[in-house]
């Protein structure tokens, strides 16, 4: 179990970012709205740790974003993740 961060306002996200990269063990952040404008600016590798794993909500996803590293997912998607986490960051 982790936390997952909901990341929804873009002008913030990198603070959001920043707090998710210095949590400890399983971090997922799932990003909505408009912060899913941020994916193709996201450098995973150099700002997040490797347990973080980056998600975008898409309606109808096909498997996968075209940007390296991000998992596009729909609600149902977005369900699972509140259900693998027990701790949850909405960021609005």
């Amino acid at each position: 179990m982790g936390v997952l961060y909901v990341i929804s306002d873009r002008q913030s996200a990198s603070t959001a970012i920043e707090l998710a990269s210095k949590e400890r063990g399983d971090v997922s952040i799932l990003l909505i709205g408009e912060a899913r404008g941020l994916i193709d600016g996201l450098e995973q590798g150099k700002t997040l740790g490797h347990t973080c794993r980056i998600y975008c909500l898409d309606a109808n996803p096909k498997g996968t974003s075209q940007v390296h590293g991000v998992e596009a997912v729909d609600y149902f998607g977005w369900v699972e993740l509140i259900e693998e986490n027990d701790r949850i960051v909405s960021w609005t």
